[in-house]
């Protein structure tokens, strides 16, 4: 095997698809249908969602995805207050055959995890770049975004604002 190729199928397999198992707090895994099972649990839960675009090999995300999972504060926020979808666009996965699709946007071949979680983005907020954090209402209408927080003050403060706006 190659080397460059080897990297590749570690990223791949290697991919942590969830703080669950990192921070201890509640998690929808990003395989796919993650979008509408978080709609669906924001409305069963009555939870605002937070949705964090992210990667696992740029600095500025990996540096979020540590602030996330090395906070007890944002780690009860995130628990008790919402419910977390973290979408990886580097993710490597191929998609199954039926899920397989052509974006409306760049008339692209979907087929991977990460190109489905970056094609969500664009099309749905209109942005293209990680971090990326999101928090929506269970009708799926934008509370509050910030393309970049960089302390856990940034982040609870981004919270906090975000829920007494819900």
């Amino acid at each position: 095997m190659k080397p460059l190729i080897f990297f590749i199928v570690m990223l791949a397999t290697h991919f942590p698809t969830s703080l669950q198992s990192q921070s201890g707090f509640q998690t929808i895994e990003t395989n796919h249908p993650d979008y509408e099972n978080a709609i669906e649990k924001s409305t069963q839960l009555n939870k605002p969602i937070l949705i964090l675009f992210t990667s696992s090999t740029c600095e500025n995300p990996v540096e979020s995805n540590k602030l996330l999972k090395h906070s007890k504060e944002l780690a009860s926020i995130i628990e008790e207050e919402l419910i977390f979808l973290q979408l990886f666009v580097d993710d490597m996965t191929p998609l199954d055959e039926n899920e397989i699709y052509i974006s409306k946007l760049n008339k692209r071949t979907i087929n991977t995890v990460g190109a489905r979680n970056t094609d969500l983005e664009k099309r749905m907020f209109d942005y293209n770049n990680t971090p990326f954090y999101v928090v929506l209402n269970k009708a799926e209408k934008v509370i509050k975004t910030s393309k970049h927080l960089e302390t856990k003050a940034e982040v609870v403060n981004f919270l906090k604002s975000a829920l007494n706006n819900n």
